[in-house]
């Protein structure tokens, strides 16, 4: 699982194949939209929580970052966030 802004992604399959891969993220999906149907928002009792589920099946390209870059793309964020603040004053 990964977080892309506010969303979730999530792969099955991967990295050994899996045959079961395409049921088994429609079953995730159903069981995650019955849950959010649940879900109780106390502040505001007459809204409903909702959720936009996306899937997709096919060829995958995917790269795995060993921890030396994601250290190193955490903290460019970290300075390019630092930067933005230097400059409001």
């Amino acid at each position: 699982m990964e977080t892309i802004g506010d969303a979730y992604m999530v792969a099955s399959g991967l990295p050994q194949p899996n045959e079961h891969h395409a049921a088994e993220i429609a079953d995730m999906s159903l069981e995650i939209l019955a849950a959010v149907k649940k879900f109780k928002i106390r502040h505001r009792p007459g809204k409903q929580l909702q959720i936009r589920i996306g899937l997709h099946c096919g060829p995958v390209v995917a790269g795995a970052l060993n921890n030396y870059y994601i250290v190193l793309f955490y903290l460019f964020i970290i300075l390019g966030c630092l930067d933005v603040f230097s400059n409001l004053t």
